[in-house]
Formats: structure tokens, sequence, C-alpha cells
């Protein structure tokens, strides 16, 4: 079985992004003074670096005062120091990004959910009045074994 995804561009990534943040519905949403944490990743997004310093600026622009967090669960090794240089290496730092980076592998557990699973959120951002995150949804690497076993069976 094979699926194809529908692959789509954004040709100027910050007028999208003040655009959207901008939008009456959304934009009211953000009160002078106001903490928003904007949730950055690690899956590979184009523009990455340009979407957040232009995200930041609209959220100050409308009198929101952002930070940025790591959003990307074990990736850096699942450590701070590694997580946050994962950012810098996308050109996510306080002084490109224009806002600070604040990295914790603290959690609050926020729910549990029907099968006893818990529903973890970074401290900073439970905190924060509001979030925003920059995220790419793609399929995930099969594992190794499915990889091998389906390359054999050719």
């Amino acid at each position: 079985m094979r699926q194809t995804f529908v692959k789509r561009k954004i040709e100027d990534v910050a007028t999208a992004v003040s655009e959207q943040v901008n939008r009456p519905d959304i934009a009211a949403t953000i009160q002078p003074g106001a903490k928003i944490a904007i949730g950055v990743g690690s899956r590979g997004i184009e523009n990455l670096e340009t979407a957040v310093k232009d995200l930041v600026a609209t959220i100050k622009a409308h009198g929101g005062e952002p930070f940025i967090f790591p959003a990307m669960g074990s990736h850096g090794g699942a450590t701070v120091a590694g997580q946050t240089q994962l950012l810098a290496d996308y050109g996510i730092t306080e002084e490109r990004g224009g806002a600070p980076v604040r990295a914790t592998m603290d959690t609050v557990i926020v729910t549990e959910m029907a099968d006893g699973t818990k529903l973890h959120m970074d401290v900073y951002d439970h905190a924060a009045d509001g979030s925003v995150l920059i995220n790419r949804i793609k399929p995930h690497t099969p594992p190794i074994a499915a990889v091998s076993k389906a390359a054999s069976s050719k």
C-alpha cells in the first residue's frame, strides 16, 4: 500500500505568518503584556527562522511578550542543552529570533486519558497566557525492521 501526501508550499512565509496572527479572531486574543509561548520543533521545517522571527515580531506588535521554547520531545537527546543547541542550529536563538528561549525538561501533567496515559505540557508553556506551535505533521519513518522486511520480500 502506498499513500501520497499533497505537497503544499508557502511562497512568502513571513507574510503568511503575519496574516494569520493579524486575523481579527486571533489578534483579539493577544492582550497587552500577555506572555505568549512559541513552541518550536525539530521536524525539518523550511524557513523556520523566518517564521519564528515574524511570529515574534507580530505578537510584539499586538502588545504580547513572546518567548520561545523547544517543542521536540526526545530530540536533542531529551536534554535542555541538546534541544537548545538544535534550536540554535536552526537559527533560533534569542538574538536571531527576537525573543528569549526558555528551555526545560520539566512538565506539568494537564490531564489523564481514559487509558491512563498522562498528557504532559512544558512547564513554561503551561504558565504562559497563550501558546502558538510552529510545527509540521509528516509521516514517521518506519522502523528499520519493517524496512528490512519489505526490502527482502521484493
